[in-house]
Parts: structure tokens; C-alpha cells; sequence
């Protein structure tokens, strides 16, 4: 959409009115000069259809294909999260292995931390 290339895909935007999808070409126009404004599309013969004829447009499809979509973002959201912990008891068992390997594990903690905030303060870890 950010670069004005999109497509109306026939199996969500099937039961759309002509009308609406033209409206919605106009608000989504790339260029801010050439996009209408906010008056204009209040214009639109879209939004001058009647209330009696929108009333009569089933949504029951769209409806379907929006908990669809949100089925699957919840999903994703889910996966997202487990990758998530995943990678973060992965780290964990590094971390505290590292320790365990030096036999110091506060020594090798506290040193590694001194370096985290050394290169968050743009420090060498080399100067006193």
C-alpha cells in the first residue's frame, strides 16, 4: 500500500460495491496532492448511496474473512511469542553456562555486564 501497489483480491473484495472500492482507490493515493480530501471523499457518490440500499449488502462474507484473518494473526502472535522464549532460554542456558564454565559465574556476569554498558556508553572496554 505504501508504494500504491495493492489489488482488490476477488475472494475478500468480491461482494464490495464498485463504488466503494473506487472510493477507496482515492484515499489511498500515494501522492498527498493527488489523494482527495477528507470533504471530497464525504462527496463520494459512495458515501451518497442510500442507507436502504446498503442495508440490503449481506456482510456475512466479510464477516467469515475477518475472523479468518484474525484467527491467523492470533496464531502468528502465538508463534511469535514461543520463538520468543525459545530464543531467550537458549540464551539463558548460554549465559549461565558461560559461568559455570569459568567456575565464576558473578565474576564472568559482572565482566560481562561491564562491557554491555562500556559499549552502550561508546567506551573502549581497553581504557580505564
Amino acid at each position: 500500500i505504501k508504494t500504491g501497489q495493492y489489488r482488490f483480491v476477488e475472494k475478500f473484495w468480491g461482494t464490495i460495491t464498485v463504488e466503494a472500492k473506487s472510493l477507496i482507490v482515492s484515499l489511498l493515493c500515494v501522492d498527498p496532492k493527488s489523494r482527495i480530501s477528507a470533504d471530497e471523499a464525504m462527496c463520494h457518490p459512495w458515501m451518497q448511496v442510500d442507507s436502504k440500499k446498503l442495508r440490503q449488502s449481506s456482510l456475512v462474507e466479510s464477516i467469515d474473512n475477518f475472523k479468518e484473518f484474525h484467527y491467523k494473526r492470533k496464531f502468528k502472535s502465538v508463534v511469535h511469542t514461543v520463538m520468543a522464549v525459545n530464543k531467550m532460554s537458549k540464551t539463558k542456558k548460554m549465559y549461565t553456562g558461560m559461568g559455570e564454565l569459568a567456575g565464576e559465574g558473578d565474576l564472568v556476569r559482572t565482566s560481562m555486564q561491564t562491557v554491555f554498558n562500556m559499549k552502550q556508553k561508546e567506551k573502549s572496554i581497553y581504557e580505564d
